[in-house]
């Protein structure tokens, strides 16, 4: 079963774009601060019709 989270991009003061993830992600996921993280644009349709979203993963040597 998949969680379908929402979540706001930001922009910091060097125009590099993040977003905050709830501890409840990073803890499910083994993730900790400073892993270095990809994301993929997506469609994504819930109840509400669709919206944008995104794939974030963790960064590996074998991913390009």
């Amino acid at each position: 079963m998949s969680k379908l989270y929402r979540g706001t991009v930001q922009e910091d003061k060097e125009g590099n774009l993040f977003i905050e993830l709830p501890p409840e992600i990073l803890n499910s996921l083994g993730w900790i601060e400073g892993d270095e993280l990809e994301w993929e644009g997506t469609e994504v349709y819930d109840d509400d019709g669709e919206f944008k979203g995104a794939v974030i993963y963790k960064k590996t040597e074998n991913k390009p």
